[in-house]
């Protein structure tokens, strides 16, 4: 199923379907990571869940450190069928912009290692 379907009865906006557009390249390209930004009620979080519901998924929250998501994630990326939707594993991190350095440098590690591994 495409990522297009779901939103096809709405009028997007430029920068929503400029942002689709973004998650389709993501969704289907060897990108590790895409960055939903922008202000508060504009769709990023219900975006991310519509592909939560689409693809081999687990949600955190940003704020947690990397001591509570590193061994969620890691469970999550081994414990997932490689057969649902061309293997893609999505890790979405909401709130993400509270993330502490140590966090983004721990996820590299994930990165590297999992290369059916995609953030959002």
């Amino acid at each position: 199923m495409s990522i297009f379907s779901h939103f096809s009865q709405l009028q997007l906006t430029q920068d929503q379907e400029s942002a689709l557009n973004g998650i389709n390249t993501f969704l289907n390209n060897k990108s590790d990571v895409f960055i939903l930004k922008g202000y508060a009620g504009t769709g990023k979080t219900t975006l991310a869940k519509i592909l939560a519901k689409e693809y081999n998924s687990i949600t955190l929250n940003g704020k947690l450190g990397i001591e509570a998501l590193s061994g969620r994630i890691e469970s999550h990326l081994k414990s997932l069928s490689l057969e649902k939707k061309d293997a893609i594993k999505l890790i979405f991190i909401d709130e993400f912009d509270r993330a502490t350095t140590q966090l983004q440098d721990g996820l590299k590690s994930f990165v590297e290692d999992y290369p059916s591994a995609r953030f959002i």
